[in-house]
């Protein structure tokens, strides 16, 4: 839909030759779709609402939204329970909070965050659909509501339960949003682009610990890469690489976290070379997974349910680490019963 899935109009805009931005509508007619032809609406127990970069805004915003449109649903068809709506974004926190600050200024001394970065786009370019809550929560506490359209300010007022893949070094961010091209995950940390991206990668830190704090029930697999979403992609439903964060891999991580009964999963890679990005998926025998030794917490039963990754994967294409406890983090800086919507890249 090329708008993050948040266009809410069926007009054509002369700025885009005639083209429109109705990304939220196509959600609309898609989600009714699937409840008028299928047994969504009547027999799915979890629905897993995904995106990656562009898809992952539009599943940090439609989230709560699924959830009440399933909701409703359930009620008009008087069924007992409605399904449980979680969100799964991969990529998708635009901006972390303190961000952008473009690299020539940050050269020059300057950490202040260009105001209002992509409000004015969304204002000139799509009649947006942002999070009911938080424009509701933006006439209470006097800030623009455009301001919902940024993860950071949105994701505090959702209430559906929502596991966070994000790296932490984010190189679309980095080197598009930040006018840094030249930025690269090899930079030292004494080079000018070396210290650029390790000052993204702490306010990226901070952001997923501010968030950890206002929704305990979250999940987060966050590795200290620098890459935007294409590193993930190998990782989802692969058998030769891992990404393993205190002893678990993405896909255990989600599991353990979706059926565990509430047992918080905040796994979070350590930094490397002084602060810096870390290495990729490994393919060494000591990057095998394992299951922690948490307690209360019955593996054996986990294990009899899988999710169906594929529809994640995107082509064929270390780890000390902190899990439980953001502030720890901080310091140390399908044939199952899940039906899963991947919203792709746009």
């Amino acid at each position: 839909s090329s708008d993050m899935w948040l266009g809410n109009s069926s007009q054509p805009r002369e700025l885009l030759f005639g083209m429109q931005m109705s990304g939220h509508l196509i959600l609309e007619a898609l989600i009714d779709h699937l409840l008028a032809v299928t047994a969504m609406g009547s027999e799915a127990e979890d629905v897993v609402l995904s995106g990656s970069s562009a898809g992952g805004i539009g599943t940090f915003h439609h989230t709560d939204w699924l959830a009440d449109r399933l909701a409703a649903h359930a009620k008009q068809q008087r069924l007992k329970v409605a399904a449980r709506v979680s969100g799964f974004p991969i990529e998708g926190i635009f901006f972390p909070i303190g961000f952008p600050v473009f690299y020539e200024e940050f050269i020059l001394g300057s950490r202040r965050p260009a105001d209002h970065f992509m409000d004015h786009y969304i204002r000139l370019m799509q009649d947006p659909w942002l999070l009911p809550a938080c424009v509701e929560a933006s006439r209470k506490e006097g800030f623009a509501a455009e301001d919902c359209f940024d993860v950071s300010r949105m994701v505090r007022y959702t209430r559906s339960p929502l596991f966070i893949l994000m790296n932490r070094f984010d190189a679309l961010m980095i080197q598009d949003m930040g006018l840094c091209p030249n930025c690269q995950g090899t930079a030292g940390p004494t080079t000018l682009t070396g210290k650029y991206i390790r000052f993204f990668g702490s306010l990226m830190n901070n952001t997923l610990v501010n968030i950890s704090r206002a929704l305990p029930s979250a999940g987060f697999f966050v590795p200290s890469e620098f890459h935007h979403d294409e590193s993930f992609y190998a990782l989802l439903g692969s058998t030769k690489k891992h990404k393993v964060i205190g002893g678990m891999t993405l896909p255990q991580a989600f599991e353990a976290w979706h059926f565990g009964s509430g047992r918080r999963v905040f796994l979070m890679e350590p930094t490397c070379h002084q602060n810096g990005p870390c290495n990729a998926a490994s393919e060494d025998v000591a990057g095998r997974p394992r299951w922690p030794s948490w307690p209360h917490t019955n593996w054996s039963r986990l294990s009899r349910f899988h999710i169906n990754w594929l529809p994640f994967r995107k082509g064929h294409g270390v780890v000390a680490a902190v899990h439980g406890d953001p502030e720890e983090a901080h310091e140390k800086s399908a044939h199952s019963a899940v039906a899963a919507l991947p919203l792709h890249l746009v």
